[in-house]
Order: structure tokens, then sequence, then C-alpha cells
């Protein structure tokens, strides 16, 4: 709540979201998107109760997924980078932080965010055969029993 708050309150600052929801309480509080972020939410919440649930599905997929794909370029980016640097002569110690698990824990974040990945969709490989389940779970498309 707290983060989609303030995430959409720096929105209206920026021009990119109505002006209704710049406006703060005395106490700092976006009052207005605090309101739109919760209604939001309980309309969420409220999606999984009809239609079987795919809308809420389609929700999960959308927040879920993007999660982990994020966080393999993160594991990516960090391994490569500290590679890189390395071959271009500087030294490790002269970063402002380095990790204590490298090259262990981006490899090791990898290879989890690659397991979740997959195995959100495993069941698209489980007959053999490629579906288009596998590209709506990762495109974040609602699941239509039509298509399969």
């Amino acid at each position: 709540m707290y983060a989609s708050t303030r995430i959409l309150w720096v929105l209206v600052k920026e021009g990119k979201a109505p002006k209704l929801f710049s406006k703060i309480n005395k106490r700092g509080i976006p009052v207005h998107a605090l309101l739109a972020t919760a209604a939001l939410g309980m309309l969420t919440f409220l999606a999984s109760f009809f239609g079987d649930g795919q809308v809420y599905i389609w929700l999960l997929n959308a927040s879920g997924m993007p999660g982990f794909i994020a966080w393999l370029g993160i594991a990516i980016s960090q391994y490569r980078f500290r590679k890189v640097y390395v071959a271009q002569g500087r030294k490790i110690s002269d970063l402002p932080y380095c990790s204590k698990w490298f090259p262990f824990g981006p490899i090791l974040a990898g290879l989890m965010c690659m397991i979740v990945i997959i195995g959100q969709s495993i069941s698209t490989f489980s007959d053999g055969h490629f579906h288009k389940q596998f590209l709506k779970s990762t495109m974040l498309m609602c699941d239509n029993d039509n298509d399969r």
C-alpha cells in the first residue's frame, strides 16, 4: 500500500497521473492516492470470487512473473558487471560495495529465478508439445480454455 500510494503520488508530480491524487493531508499522506490504491486492491481481491478466478490469475501472473524476470536480469547484470570490471583492469576493492557471495550469489539467484519462470508453466511442456499457455503466463495474458 505504501509503495503504490507513493508511486501514484510521484506520477502526479511528474505530470503522468491526474492531479486528483496529489492532495496530501497534514501528516504527509496522499489521501486520494491511498484511497484509490485501497479501492483497486479491494476490487482485485473481490475479482478472485467471480468468473472462475480468471481475473485473479491474470493479476497474479502480472505481479509475479515480471518480478522473477527482473531479478533474473539483476543476477545476470551483477555477474557480468563484476567480470567486465575486472577484465578492464580495475580492482574490486575500489567498488563502494562488494557482494560477499560473488560469484555464488548471482549464479544461485539466476538459477532459482529460471526454475520459477520455467516451473510456472511446466504444464506447457509436460506432454511434449509447446502450448500457447507458456507465452500467456509469461506475457501476462489471461488463460482462456478456448485457446488450448
